[in-house]
């Protein structure tokens, strides 16, 4: 004779072993977590007109709501200032950033250990161009073999401060600079502590 309570115990038990499957750590779907499902969900509830969700596509919460873009990697997307854009997929440049008033998203800094070193190498013997989130460290090494002095460009980042160190191979002298600047040079295994004041790259200190 079947027993009701040991029925209805075990229809609980696999209802929850159910649900643990669909929203455990590791879905069954093609998202990387719970998270990123319940905001792609939250994305098309909010504006039903955006783009059909996927991985592949970053989130814009903005003004008019929560919307989805297209593309990848860091936001390049023309939103309103204090939007905030997230990118939770594995992609180099995911993360989560917030456009300020100067036009420029910054990443909003959920690691205490992200605002650190960064190793640069140049990637050519030629004036290395790297970008924001290159420029994310507070201290930024750059190795590499030139056979002349180079250029560092860097973007117009007003207020970040940098510590430089010049370890590249070859003797030579780096100079880091916004683009069509004088900026500030550093000569081979020195470094230098250095700001960006709106309109080019300035010195805080001599090169030790």
């Amino acid at each position: 004779m079947a027993d009701p309570v040991a029925d209805t115990v075990n229809a609980l038990i696999e209802a929850v072993e159910a649900i643990e499957h669909e929203l455990g750590v590791t879905p069954s779907s093609v998202y990387s977590s719970v998270r990123v499902r319940l905001d792609v969900l939250e994305a098309r509830i909010n504006n039903p007109l955006v783009p059909s969700p996927t991985v592949d596509n970053p989130f814009i919460i903005g003004n008019s709501g929560v919307t989805i873009s297209t593309g990848n990697g860091e936001p390049t997307a023309n939103e309103t200032p204090g939007s905030l854009y997230l990118r939770e997929d594995g992609y180099t440049g995911d993360g989560l950033y917030a456009k300020r008033v100067d036009g420029n998203w910054y990443r909003v800094d959920t690691n205490p250990f992200y605002h650190t070193r960064k190793a640069l190498t140049f990637p050519s013997d030629a004036n290395y161009t790297i970008s924001q989130q290159d420029c994310e460290g507070v201290i930024l090494e750059f190795s590499g073999t030139i056979s002349s002095n180079r250029d560092v460009i860097v973007p117009n980042l007003d207020g970040f401060q940098w510590t430089i160190f010049n370890v590249t191979t070859g003797g030579f002298n780096i100079t880091v600079k916004i683009s069509g600047q004088t900026g500030v040079t550093i000569a081979n295994n020195k470094r230098a502590i250095v700001y960006c004041n709106g309109s080019d790259v300035v010195r805080v200190t001599i090169d030790v």
